[in-house]
């Protein structure tokens, strides 16, 4: 289902419409190297989506269900932005500390700052320019990114342009790649 708004277009899983073709780079801090091409469409979804099992698709926006809260309990029971990305990197076998916001921008340890993404890595959005309070997302390919939101209470799929129409998210705070463990060390 693509969902429409008057600012642009939201993709929606599942897509059911041929929406375009890109080509992924598979980045080195993923494990592997190359190249494919895929069709973001109903039958095959763009760089690691297509590897997300379905369960993720349907965790719901629960904000008081961040990282690091006692009692977590089952993903299922809902997450919010920052869990819900943090347990999608844990799927792919990346580990990150239970981060706040504004303590997942000053990590230099498990973390790092980059200046244009690639997939897996977290896009920050926010309000303002500063890092509390942070909507947190992972970049997929093609300038869209994957997130948990509030607004539509689902795991989604947005273009970069989604995010800049929407005064809550019109930021792009920072990129943040979550490092390797033989490279972290204490900064």
């Amino acid at each position: 289902m693509v969902l429409m708004d008057r600012e642009g277009w939201s993709l929606v899983f599942p897509p059911t419409e041929l929406v375009s073709r890109i080509v992924l780079t598979i980045p080195s801090h993923l494990g592997s190297v190359g190249s494919m091409s895929a069709p973001l469409g109903a039958d095959r979804l763009i760089g690691f989506l297509k590897d997300l099992p379905p369960f993720y698709w349907t965790i719901p926006y629960v904000g008081k269900r961040y990282p690091g809260v006692p009692n977590e309990g089952d993903l299922g029971e809902g997450a919010n932005c920052q869990r819900y990305s943090f347990s999608v990197l844990a799927f792919f076998a990346f580990t990150i500390p239970d981060f706040r916001s504004s303590d997942l921008w000053q990590d230099t340890v498990a973390t790092r700052r980059v200046s244009s993404p690639e997939p897996l890595d977290l896009l920050l959005f926010n309000r303002s320019d500063g890092p509390w309070g942070v909507h947190v997302g992972l970049y997929v390919a093609d300038n869209a990114v994957l997130h948990l939101c509030k607004e539509v209470g689902f795991p989604q799929v947005w273009k970069l342009e989604d995010f800049s129409q929407r005064p809550r998210y019109r930021y792009l705070v920072g990129i943040k790649r979550v490092r390797a463990v033989e490279e972290r060390t204490h900064r």
